[in-house]
Protein backbone atom coordinates (compact mmCIF):
# COMPACT_ATOMS: atom_id res chain seq x y z
CA UNK A 1 0.00 0.00 0.00
CA UNK A 2 1.11 4.25 -0.86
CA UNK A 3 0.48 6.45 2.44
CA UNK A 4 0.63 9.79 1.85
CA UNK A 5 0.11 12.18 5.05
CA UNK A 6 -1.81 15.55 4.42
CA UNK A 7 -1.52 18.53 6.28
CA UNK A 8 -3.96 18.04 9.18
CA UNK A 9 -1.58 14.64 9.80
CA UNK A 10 -3.73 12.39 8.47
CA UNK A 11 -2.18 9.46 7.09
CA UNK A 12 -4.07 7.92 3.45
CA UNK A 13 -3.35 5.01 2.46
CA UNK A 14 -3.66 3.97 -1.97
CA UNK A 15 -3.51 0.32 -3.80
CA UNK A 16 -0.18 -0.29 -4.64
CA UNK A 17 0.58 1.28 -8.54
CA UNK A 18 -2.04 4.21 -8.25
CA UNK A 19 -0.51 6.87 -10.49
CA UNK A 20 0.98 9.93 -8.94
CA UNK A 21 -1.86 12.17 -10.68
CA UNK A 22 -4.62 10.42 -9.03
CA UNK A 23 -2.97 10.74 -5.91
CA UNK A 24 -2.34 14.09 -5.84
CA UNK A 25 -5.85 14.71 -6.79
CA UNK A 26 -7.20 13.13 -4.24
CA UNK A 27 -4.85 14.59 -1.70
CA UNK A 28 -6.19 18.27 -3.01
CA UNK A 29 -9.73 16.85 -2.84
CA UNK A 30 -9.36 15.84 0.62
CA UNK A 31 -7.69 19.22 1.93
CA UNK A 32 -10.27 21.26 0.13
CA UNK A 33 -13.07 19.08 1.92
CA UNK A 34 -11.39 19.03 4.96
CA UNK A 35 -10.85 23.33 4.83
CA UNK A 36 -14.48 23.45 3.87
CA UNK A 37 -16.26 21.78 6.84
CA UNK A 38 -17.36 23.02 9.59
CA UNK A 39 -15.45 22.76 12.84
CA UNK A 40 -16.14 19.80 15.32
CA UNK A 41 -19.08 20.37 16.56
CA UNK A 42 -20.61 18.00 13.82
CA UNK A 43 -18.09 15.57 13.49
CA UNK A 44 -19.53 13.01 15.77
CA UNK A 45 -23.32 13.10 14.13
CA UNK A 46 -21.38 13.06 11.24
CA UNK A 47 -19.45 9.74 11.79
CA UNK A 48 -21.99 7.78 13.14
CA UNK A 49 -24.06 8.78 10.36
CA UNK A 50 -21.33 7.62 8.45
CA UNK A 51 -20.66 4.34 10.51
CA UNK A 52 -24.24 3.32 10.11
CA UNK A 53 -24.06 3.89 6.08
CA UNK A 54 -21.08 1.79 6.37
CA UNK A 55 -22.73 -1.29 8.35
CA UNK A 56 -25.52 -0.82 6.21
CA UNK A 57 -24.40 -1.61 3.12
CA UNK A 58 -21.26 -4.38 3.93
CA UNK A 59 -19.00 -2.00 3.65
CA UNK A 60 -20.16 -0.61 0.25
CA UNK A 61 -20.68 3.27 0.71
CA UNK A 62 -17.72 4.72 -0.30
CA UNK A 63 -17.58 3.01 -3.93
CA UNK A 64 -21.23 3.81 -4.46
CA UNK A 65 -21.41 7.38 -3.42
CA UNK A 66 -17.84 7.67 -5.68
CA UNK A 67 -19.94 5.94 -8.74
CA UNK A 68 -22.93 8.52 -8.10
CA UNK A 69 -20.45 11.39 -7.95
CA UNK A 70 -18.48 10.19 -10.95
CA UNK A 71 -21.18 10.23 -12.98
CA UNK A 72 -23.16 13.45 -12.06
CA UNK A 73 -19.82 15.29 -11.53
CA UNK A 74 -21.37 16.01 -8.31
CA UNK A 75 -17.62 14.21 -6.66
CA UNK A 76 -14.65 15.65 -5.51
CA UNK A 77 -12.77 15.17 -8.62
CA UNK A 78 -13.57 17.19 -11.82
CA UNK A 79 -11.00 14.68 -13.83
CA UNK A 80 -12.12 14.55 -17.65
CA UNK A 81 -12.90 11.12 -17.52
CA UNK A 82 -15.33 9.01 -15.53
CA UNK A 83 -12.66 6.05 -14.50
CA UNK A 84 -10.09 8.66 -13.09
CA UNK A 85 -13.31 10.59 -11.31
CA UNK A 86 -14.80 7.49 -9.91
CA UNK A 87 -10.95 7.32 -8.24
CA UNK A 88 -10.43 9.90 -7.16
CA UNK A 89 -13.52 10.42 -5.15
CA UNK A 90 -13.00 7.01 -4.26
CA UNK A 91 -9.71 7.67 -2.60
CA UNK A 92 -11.46 11.13 -1.21
CA UNK A 93 -14.00 9.34 0.79
CA UNK A 94 -11.79 6.45 1.99
CA UNK A 95 -9.33 9.20 2.99
CA UNK A 96 -12.30 10.80 4.74
CA UNK A 97 -13.93 7.91 6.26
CA UNK A 98 -10.39 7.50 7.96
CA UNK A 99 -10.10 10.76 9.07
CA UNK A 100 -13.42 10.69 11.01
CA UNK A 101 -13.02 7.30 12.68
CA UNK A 102 -9.48 8.92 13.73
CA UNK A 103 -11.01 12.16 15.32
CA UNK A 104 -14.37 10.08 16.47
CA UNK A 105 -13.38 6.27 16.69
CA UNK A 106 -16.94 5.67 19.44
CA UNK A 107 -18.79 7.44 17.27
CA UNK A 108 -17.60 5.46 13.99
CA UNK A 109 -17.61 2.12 15.54
CA UNK A 110 -20.92 2.50 17.39
CA UNK A 111 -22.65 3.73 13.79
CA UNK A 112 -21.16 0.56 12.07
CA UNK A 113 -22.93 -1.58 14.91
CA UNK A 114 -25.58 -0.01 14.56
CA UNK A 115 -25.71 -0.28 10.47
CA UNK A 116 -25.03 -3.65 11.05
CA UNK A 117 -28.13 -4.15 12.70
CA UNK A 118 -30.19 -2.45 10.20
CA UNK A 119 -28.25 -3.87 7.21
CA UNK A 120 -31.92 -4.86 5.18
CA UNK A 121 -30.05 -7.82 3.53
CA UNK A 122 -28.93 -9.89 7.14
CA UNK A 123 -32.54 -8.84 8.34
CA UNK A 124 -34.20 -10.77 5.30
CA UNK A 125 -32.19 -13.84 6.45
CA UNK A 126 -33.95 -16.54 8.48
CA UNK A 127 -32.95 -16.99 12.11
CA UNK A 128 -30.58 -19.95 12.14
CA UNK A 129 -32.06 -23.42 13.75
CA UNK A 130 -28.97 -24.52 15.12
CA UNK A 131 -25.53 -23.25 16.99
CA UNK A 132 -23.78 -24.77 13.37
CA UNK A 133 -26.24 -23.03 11.61
CA UNK A 134 -25.54 -19.58 13.68
CA UNK A 135 -21.79 -20.75 13.10
CA UNK A 136 -22.65 -20.47 9.19
CA UNK A 137 -24.86 -17.83 8.31
CA UNK A 138 -22.37 -15.60 10.64
CA UNK A 139 -19.11 -16.96 8.05
CA UNK A 140 -21.64 -15.98 5.55
CA UNK A 141 -22.35 -12.50 7.02
CA UNK A 142 -18.43 -11.86 7.70
CA UNK A 143 -17.48 -12.96 4.09
CA UNK A 144 -19.79 -10.31 2.79
CA UNK A 145 -18.75 -7.59 4.82
CA UNK A 146 -14.61 -8.89 3.92
CA UNK A 147 -15.45 -8.34 -0.03
CA UNK A 148 -17.34 -5.20 0.66
CA UNK A 149 -14.14 -3.89 2.66
CA UNK A 150 -11.95 -5.11 -0.24
CA UNK A 151 -14.20 -3.35 -2.97
CA UNK A 152 -13.73 -0.01 -1.20
CA UNK A 153 -10.03 -0.37 -0.81
CA UNK A 154 -9.27 -1.38 -4.22
CA UNK A 155 -7.39 -4.48 -2.87
CA UNK A 156 -5.47 -7.38 -5.17
CA UNK A 157 -7.32 -10.33 -6.01
CA UNK A 158 -4.98 -11.80 -3.03
CA UNK A 159 -5.65 -9.35 -0.29
CA UNK A 160 -9.52 -9.27 -1.10
CA UNK A 161 -9.54 -13.02 -0.48
CA UNK A 162 -7.51 -12.51 2.86
CA UNK A 163 -10.10 -9.63 3.57
CA UNK A 164 -12.87 -12.51 2.73
CA UNK A 165 -11.46 -15.19 4.96
CA UNK A 166 -10.68 -12.65 7.95
CA UNK A 167 -14.35 -11.23 7.53
CA UNK A 168 -15.62 -15.29 7.68
CA UNK A 169 -13.20 -15.97 10.66
CA UNK A 170 -14.79 -13.22 12.56
CA UNK A 171 -18.46 -14.16 11.81
CA UNK A 172 -18.21 -17.71 12.58
CA UNK A 173 -16.33 -16.87 15.96
CA UNK A 174 -19.03 -14.84 17.33
CA UNK A 175 -21.81 -17.33 17.82
CA UNK A 176 -18.70 -19.78 19.60
CA UNK A 177 -17.18 -16.90 22.22
CA UNK A 178 -20.67 -15.28 22.75
CA UNK A 179 -20.68 -17.31 26.61
CA UNK A 180 -17.40 -15.46 27.74
CA UNK A 181 -19.04 -12.09 26.38
CA UNK A 182 -22.01 -13.17 28.04
CA UNK A 183 -20.33 -13.65 31.16
CA UNK A 184 -18.47 -10.37 30.99
CA UNK A 185 -21.56 -8.36 30.76
CA UNK A 186 -23.35 -9.58 33.25
CA UNK A 187 -20.55 -9.02 35.61
CA UNK A 188 -20.01 -5.91 33.78
CA UNK A 189 -24.08 -4.65 33.95
CA UNK A 190 -23.79 -5.44 37.74
CA UNK A 191 -21.27 -2.61 38.52
CA UNK A 192 -22.92 -0.09 36.11
CA UNK A 193 -26.15 -0.51 37.49
CA UNK A 194 -24.92 0.50 40.90
CA UNK A 195 -23.32 3.32 39.92
CA UNK A 196 -25.88 4.54 37.75
CA UNK A 197 -28.00 3.87 40.38
CA UNK A 198 -25.98 6.63 42.51
CA UNK A 199 -26.00 9.02 39.72
CA UNK A 200 -29.63 9.39 38.84
CA UNK A 201 -30.55 8.30 42.50
CA UNK A 202 -32.94 5.39 42.36
CA UNK A 203 -30.62 2.97 43.44
CA UNK A 204 -29.63 -0.11 41.36
CA UNK A 205 -32.52 -2.50 41.58
CA UNK A 206 -34.99 -0.18 39.33
CA UNK A 207 -32.20 0.05 36.12
CA UNK A 208 -31.87 -4.06 36.52
CA UNK A 209 -35.34 -4.79 36.49
CA UNK A 210 -35.74 -2.39 33.39
CA UNK A 211 -33.06 -4.17 31.96
CA UNK A 212 -34.73 -7.65 32.54
CA UNK A 213 -38.22 -6.04 31.17
CA UNK A 214 -36.26 -5.69 27.84
CA UNK A 215 -35.19 -9.26 27.97
CA UNK A 216 -38.16 -10.73 29.15
CA UNK A 217 -40.51 -8.54 26.81
CA UNK A 218 -44.42 -9.47 26.72
CA UNK A 219 -46.20 -8.14 29.88
CA UNK A 220 -43.39 -7.12 31.98
CA UNK A 221 -41.79 -4.96 29.48
CA UNK A 222 -45.23 -3.67 28.68
CA UNK A 223 -45.98 -2.82 32.21
CA UNK A 224 -42.22 -1.03 32.33
CA UNK A 225 -42.92 1.20 29.78
CA UNK A 226 -46.61 2.06 30.60
CA UNK A 227 -45.33 3.40 34.12
CA UNK A 228 -42.12 4.91 33.15
CA UNK A 229 -43.86 6.94 30.56
CA UNK A 230 -46.65 8.11 32.72
CA UNK A 231 -49.41 6.03 30.43
CA UNK A 232 -50.89 3.84 33.39
CA UNK A 233 -52.05 5.13 36.73
CA UNK A 234 -49.93 4.66 39.14
CA UNK A 235 -52.93 3.32 41.93
CA UNK A 236 -52.46 -0.27 38.96
CA UNK A 237 -50.28 -1.52 41.39
CA UNK A 238 -51.87 -1.52 44.34
CA UNK A 239 -54.89 -3.49 42.60
CA UNK A 240 -52.56 -5.76 41.20
CA UNK A 241 -50.65 -6.43 44.60
CA UNK A 242 -54.35 -7.08 46.26
CA UNK A 243 -55.30 -9.57 43.82
CA UNK A 244 -51.82 -11.50 44.62
CA UNK A 245 -52.73 -11.60 48.15
CA UNK A 246 -56.07 -12.33 47.73
CA UNK A 247 -55.04 -15.14 45.38
CA UNK A 248 -52.67 -16.07 48.68
CA UNK A 249 -55.59 -16.69 50.66
CA UNK A 250 -56.87 -18.42 47.80
CA UNK A 251 -54.18 -21.08 47.72
CA UNK A 252 -53.81 -21.76 51.21
CA UNK A 253 -57.62 -22.26 51.63
CA UNK A 254 -57.32 -25.01 49.11
CA UNK A 255 -54.36 -26.23 50.96
CA UNK A 256 -55.95 -26.56 53.77
CA UNK A 257 -59.58 -28.30 52.61
CA UNK A 258 -57.10 -30.82 50.70
CA UNK A 259 -54.97 -31.54 53.67
CA UNK A 260 -58.52 -32.13 55.79
CA UNK A 261 -59.70 -34.81 53.56
CA UNK A 262 -57.68 -37.65 54.94
CA UNK A 263 -58.17 -35.68 58.73
CA UNK A 264 -62.24 -36.25 57.99
CA UNK A 265 -61.51 -40.09 57.36
CA UNK A 266 -60.10 -40.15 60.94
CA UNK A 267 -62.46 -41.97 63.51
CA UNK A 268 -60.30 -41.01 66.31
CA UNK A 269 -62.36 -40.03 69.42
CA UNK A 270 -59.94 -37.05 71.17
CA UNK A 271 -59.52 -36.50 74.96
CA UNK A 272 -60.66 -33.10 76.06
CA UNK A 273 -57.86 -33.37 78.64
CA UNK A 274 -55.36 -30.91 77.58
CA UNK A 275 -57.75 -28.18 76.93
CA UNK A 276 -58.92 -28.28 80.38
CA UNK A 277 -55.76 -27.93 81.89
CA UNK A 278 -55.65 -25.30 79.59
CA UNK A 279 -58.52 -23.81 80.97
CA UNK A 280 -57.81 -23.92 84.28
CA UNK A 281 -54.40 -21.80 83.35
CA UNK A 282 -56.45 -19.16 82.02
CA UNK A 283 -58.83 -18.85 84.79
CA UNK A 284 -56.13 -17.19 87.13
CA UNK A 285 -56.19 -14.23 83.77
CA UNK A 286 -57.38 -11.09 85.48
CA UNK A 287 -58.16 -12.64 88.85
CA UNK A 288 -57.59 -12.66 92.93
CA UNK A 289 -57.57 -15.23 95.31
CA UNK A 290 -56.58 -13.39 98.06
CA UNK A 291 -53.15 -13.15 99.69
CA UNK A 292 -52.94 -17.06 100.32
CA UNK A 293 -54.07 -17.65 96.61
CA UNK A 294 -56.65 -20.55 98.13
CA UNK A 295 -59.46 -18.35 98.44
CA UNK A 296 -62.57 -17.69 95.90
CA UNK A 297 -60.89 -16.06 93.01
CA UNK A 298 -62.54 -12.30 92.28
CA UNK A 299 -62.76 -11.14 88.70
CA UNK A 300 -60.40 -8.04 88.14
CA UNK A 301 -62.04 -7.25 84.49
CA UNK A 302 -65.50 -8.25 83.52
CA UNK A 303 -64.45 -7.84 80.01
CA UNK A 304 -62.33 -10.51 80.92
CA UNK A 305 -64.36 -12.92 82.93
CA UNK A 306 -67.07 -12.66 80.08
CA UNK A 307 -64.47 -13.96 76.99
CA UNK A 308 -63.54 -16.72 79.19
CA UNK A 309 -67.65 -17.69 80.29
CA UNK A 310 -68.40 -17.68 76.92
CA UNK A 311 -65.41 -19.96 75.57
CA UNK A 312 -66.12 -22.28 78.83
CA UNK A 313 -69.56 -22.76 77.42
CA UNK A 314 -68.86 -23.38 74.19
CA UNK A 315 -66.56 -25.97 75.40
CA UNK A 316 -69.33 -27.31 77.19
CA UNK A 317 -71.66 -27.15 74.49
CA UNK A 318 -68.95 -29.52 72.44
CA UNK A 319 -68.38 -31.81 75.52
CA UNK A 320 -72.12 -33.03 75.34
CA UNK A 321 -72.45 -33.79 71.17
CA UNK A 322 -72.01 -37.45 70.72
CA UNK A 323 -68.30 -37.90 70.56
CA UNK A 324 -68.22 -40.20 67.05
CA UNK A 325 -69.33 -37.05 65.31
CA UNK A 326 -67.86 -33.95 67.14
CA UNK A 327 -64.90 -35.77 69.11
CA UNK A 328 -63.03 -36.37 65.86
CA UNK A 329 -59.92 -34.53 64.88
CA UNK A 330 -62.07 -33.17 62.54
CA UNK A 331 -64.70 -32.28 64.94
CA UNK A 332 -61.80 -30.56 67.10
CA UNK A 333 -61.70 -28.61 64.30
CA UNK A 334 -64.78 -27.29 64.07
CA UNK A 335 -64.16 -26.45 67.80
CA UNK A 336 -61.01 -24.27 66.96
CA UNK A 337 -62.65 -22.12 64.65
CA UNK A 338 -65.55 -21.96 66.87
CA UNK A 339 -62.93 -20.46 69.64
CA UNK A 340 -60.95 -18.70 66.95
CA UNK A 341 -64.26 -16.81 65.83
CA UNK A 342 -64.41 -15.39 69.37
CA UNK A 343 -60.65 -14.65 69.66
CA UNK A 344 -60.47 -12.51 66.53
CA UNK A 345 -62.90 -9.90 67.87
CA UNK A 346 -60.54 -9.34 70.38
CA UNK A 347 -58.17 -6.53 70.06
CA UNK A 348 -54.42 -7.87 70.94
CA UNK A 349 -52.33 -7.63 73.51
CA UNK A 350 -55.26 -7.68 76.11
CA UNK A 351 -55.89 -10.22 78.84
CA UNK A 352 -59.59 -10.99 77.04
CA UNK A 353 -57.16 -11.86 73.98
CA UNK A 354 -54.58 -13.83 76.25
CA UNK A 355 -57.18 -15.89 77.35
CA UNK A 356 -59.21 -16.56 73.82
CA UNK A 357 -55.60 -17.26 72.19
CA UNK A 358 -54.63 -20.21 75.35
CA UNK A 359 -58.08 -21.77 75.05
CA UNK A 360 -57.72 -21.93 70.61
CA UNK A 361 -53.92 -23.23 70.70
CA UNK A 362 -54.54 -25.62 73.61
CA UNK A 363 -57.65 -27.20 70.68
CA UNK A 364 -54.87 -26.87 68.42
CA UNK A 365 -52.07 -28.85 70.28
CA UNK A 366 -54.78 -31.43 71.34
CA UNK A 367 -55.68 -32.65 67.84
CA UNK A 368 -51.99 -32.48 66.95
CA UNK A 369 -50.74 -34.75 69.51
CA UNK A 370 -53.24 -37.20 68.92
CA UNK A 371 -53.90 -36.73 65.25
CA UNK A 372 -50.21 -36.23 63.66
CA UNK A 373 -51.29 -35.68 60.11
CA UNK A 374 -53.35 -32.21 61.65
CA UNK A 375 -50.46 -30.57 62.62
CA UNK A 376 -48.77 -30.71 59.36
CA UNK A 377 -52.10 -29.12 57.75
CA UNK A 378 -52.33 -26.35 60.55
CA UNK A 379 -48.61 -25.87 59.97
CA UNK A 380 -48.71 -25.65 56.14
CA UNK A 381 -51.42 -23.15 57.19
CA UNK A 382 -50.44 -21.22 60.14
CA UNK A 383 -47.12 -20.20 57.62
CA UNK A 384 -49.41 -19.19 55.43
CA UNK A 385 -51.46 -17.37 57.41
CA UNK A 386 -48.20 -15.59 59.07
CA UNK A 387 -47.37 -14.08 55.57
CA UNK A 388 -50.57 -12.91 54.81
CA UNK A 389 -50.79 -10.93 57.47
CA UNK A 390 -47.27 -9.74 57.14
CA UNK A 391 -48.08 -8.91 53.98
CA UNK A 392 -51.11 -7.32 54.81
CA UNK A 393 -49.69 -5.12 57.45
CA UNK A 394 -46.46 -3.87 56.30
CA UNK A 395 -47.86 -2.86 52.83
CA UNK A 396 -51.07 -1.86 53.88
CA UNK A 397 -52.98 -3.36 51.48
CA UNK A 398 -56.34 -4.25 54.18
CA UNK A 399 -59.47 -3.12 53.34
CA UNK A 400 -59.07 -0.45 55.20
CA UNK A 401 -56.02 0.36 54.00
CA UNK A 402 -55.24 3.44 52.42
CA UNK A 403 -54.46 3.13 49.07
CA UNK A 404 -51.83 6.15 48.86
CA UNK A 405 -49.74 4.80 51.86
CA UNK A 406 -49.86 1.63 50.27
CA UNK A 407 -48.11 3.25 46.83
CA UNK A 408 -45.58 4.60 48.60
CA UNK A 409 -44.37 1.38 50.51
CA UNK A 410 -44.93 -0.70 47.43
CA UNK A 411 -42.37 1.58 45.70
CA UNK A 412 -40.06 1.64 48.65
CA UNK A 413 -38.88 -2.20 47.48
CA UNK A 414 -37.22 -0.61 44.83
CA UNK A 415 -34.30 1.07 47.14
CA UNK A 416 -31.57 -0.21 48.27
CA UNK A 417 -31.39 1.54 51.51
CA UNK A 418 -34.55 0.26 52.62
CA UNK A 419 -34.46 0.94 56.34
CA UNK A 420 -33.84 -2.12 58.75
CA UNK A 421 -38.11 -1.65 60.22
CA UNK A 422 -38.93 -2.24 56.50
CA UNK A 423 -36.53 -5.11 55.66
CA UNK A 424 -39.29 -7.97 54.59
CA UNK A 425 -40.75 -5.70 51.78
CA UNK A 426 -38.61 -6.88 49.48
CA UNK A 427 -39.10 -10.59 50.52
CA UNK A 428 -43.27 -9.57 50.71
CA UNK A 429 -42.67 -8.20 47.06
CA UNK A 430 -41.14 -11.23 45.79
CA UNK A 431 -43.68 -13.36 47.44
CA UNK A 432 -46.41 -11.30 45.89
CA UNK A 433 -44.69 -12.11 42.29
CA UNK A 434 -44.75 -15.68 42.84
CA UNK A 435 -48.42 -15.49 44.05
CA UNK A 436 -49.13 -13.82 40.08
CA UNK A 437 -48.39 -10.21 40.12
CA UNK A 438 -45.94 -11.08 37.55
CA UNK A 439 -45.39 -6.92 36.31
CA UNK A 440 -45.32 -5.51 39.90
CA UNK A 441 -41.75 -5.41 39.71
CA UNK A 442 -41.17 -3.90 36.37
CA UNK A 443 -44.18 -1.40 37.10
CA UNK A 444 -42.61 -0.50 40.18
CA UNK A 445 -39.25 0.47 38.66
CA UNK A 446 -41.34 2.15 35.54
CA UNK A 447 -42.25 4.49 38.48
CA UNK A 448 -38.88 5.04 40.14
CA UNK A 449 -37.33 5.73 36.48
CA UNK A 450 -40.19 7.60 35.42
CA UNK A 451 -38.78 11.21 36.00
CA UNK A 452 -36.38 13.03 33.78
CA UNK A 453 -34.69 15.29 36.33
CA UNK A 454 -32.72 12.86 39.20
CA UNK A 455 -33.47 11.72 42.67
CA UNK A 456 -31.58 12.67 46.50
CA UNK A 457 -28.01 12.47 46.07
CA UNK A 458 -28.28 12.25 41.98
CA UNK A 459 -30.52 15.44 42.37
CA UNK A 460 -27.47 16.99 44.27
CA UNK A 461 -24.64 15.64 41.75
CA UNK A 462 -27.01 16.54 38.91
CA UNK A 463 -27.84 19.93 39.99
CA UNK A 464 -23.86 20.69 40.38
CA UNK A 465 -23.36 19.50 36.46
CA UNK A 466 -25.91 21.94 35.53
CA UNK A 467 -24.44 25.07 37.65
CA UNK A 468 -20.94 24.06 36.56
CA UNK A 469 -22.10 23.71 32.95
CA UNK A 470 -23.79 27.42 32.92
CA UNK A 471 -20.79 28.71 34.61
CA UNK A 472 -18.31 27.69 32.23
CA UNK A 473 -20.30 26.62 28.81
CA UNK A 474 -17.48 25.20 27.24
CA UNK A 475 -17.60 21.93 29.93
CA UNK A 476 -21.10 20.77 28.37
CA UNK A 477 -19.53 18.38 25.55
CA UNK A 478 -17.97 16.94 28.61
CA UNK A 479 -20.81 17.00 31.48
CA UNK A 480 -23.82 16.39 28.88
CA UNK A 481 -22.84 12.62 29.10
CA UNK A 482 -22.67 12.86 32.99
CA UNK A 483 -25.89 14.65 32.99
CA UNK A 484 -27.81 11.75 30.61
CA UNK A 485 -26.62 9.17 33.19
CA UNK A 486 -28.10 11.54 36.18
CA UNK A 487 -31.62 11.11 34.35
CA UNK A 488 -33.85 8.39 35.89
CA UNK A 489 -36.26 8.46 32.69
CA UNK A 490 -32.90 8.40 29.86
CA UNK A 491 -31.26 5.74 32.16
CA UNK A 492 -33.91 3.51 32.49
CA UNK A 493 -34.90 3.71 28.78
CA UNK A 494 -31.69 3.26 27.46
CA UNK A 495 -31.41 0.02 29.93
CA UNK A 496 -35.02 -1.23 28.97
CA UNK A 497 -33.28 -0.74 25.69
CA UNK A 498 -30.74 -2.89 26.37
CA UNK A 499 -32.46 -5.93 27.38
CA UNK A 500 -34.52 -5.67 24.40
CA UNK A 501 -31.12 -6.22 22.16
CA UNK A 502 -29.74 -9.15 24.63
CA UNK A 503 -33.42 -10.57 24.42
CA UNK A 504 -33.08 -10.84 20.89
CA UNK A 505 -30.50 -13.13 21.07
CA UNK A 506 -32.08 -15.88 23.34
CA UNK A 507 -35.14 -16.22 20.34
CA UNK A 508 -32.76 -19.32 19.04
CA UNK A 509 -34.44 -22.61 19.70
CA UNK A 510 -32.44 -25.28 20.66
CA UNK A 511 -30.24 -27.33 18.75
CA UNK A 512 -31.02 -30.92 18.43
CA UNK A 513 -33.29 -30.57 22.36
CA UNK A 514 -29.36 -30.48 23.69
CA UNK A 515 -27.66 -27.42 23.21
CA UNK A 516 -29.89 -24.49 24.51
CA UNK A 517 -29.21 -21.53 22.44
CA UNK A 518 -30.27 -18.33 23.70
CA UNK A 519 -27.97 -14.80 25.37
CA UNK A 520 -25.39 -17.66 27.28
CA UNK A 521 -24.31 -19.84 24.55
CA UNK A 522 -25.44 -17.84 21.08
CA UNK A 523 -26.24 -15.14 18.81
CA UNK A 524 -28.45 -14.43 16.29
CA UNK A 525 -27.08 -13.45 12.73
CA UNK A 526 -28.13 -9.56 12.41
CA UNK A 527 -25.68 -9.29 16.39
CA UNK A 528 -23.19 -11.09 13.98
CA UNK A 529 -23.36 -8.22 11.71
CA UNK A 530 -23.56 -5.98 13.78
CA UNK A 531 -19.93 -6.82 15.08
CA UNK A 532 -18.14 -7.66 12.01
CA UNK A 533 -18.69 -4.41 10.00
CA UNK A 534 -17.20 -2.79 13.04
CA UNK A 535 -13.87 -5.08 13.30
CA UNK A 536 -13.49 -5.41 9.40
CA UNK A 537 -12.35 -2.06 8.46
CA UNK A 538 -10.28 -1.32 11.17
CA UNK A 539 -7.45 -4.46 10.30
CA UNK A 540 -4.40 -3.45 8.53
CA UNK A 541 -4.43 -4.23 4.53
Amino acid sequence: MIQAQSADGTIHQFPDGTADSVIDNAMKAYSAQAGAQAPKSGSTVSSLMTGIANGGTFNLMAPVAAALGATTGEGPSKAPDWRQRYNEDLAAYRAQDQATHQAHPVADISGQIIGGVLNPAIKALPIPKTLPGAIAQGAGIGAGYGAGSSITSQDSLPDAAKNVGIGAAIGGAVPAVIPAVGWAAKKAGQGISQALGLTTGVGAKPIQEAFQAGVSGGDQAQALTSNMRGNTPWSDVVDEAKAALGKMRADRNATYRSGMVDISSDPTVLSFDPIDEAMSKVAKVKTYAGRSGTATAQDLSKSTAGVRQQIQETLDNWRSLDPAEFHTPEGFDALKQQIGDIRDNLPFNTPQRVVADNAYNAVRKTIAEQAPAYNKVMSDYSQASDAIDGIQKELSLGPKGNPGTAMRKLQSVMRDNVNTSYGNRASYADALTAAGAKTLMPALAGQALSTVVPRGLGRVLGGAEIGATMMAPGLALKTGGLLAASSPRLVGEAAYGLGRGVGALGSLPRINNLIPLNAGNAVAAPSIAALVPAMLPRLPH
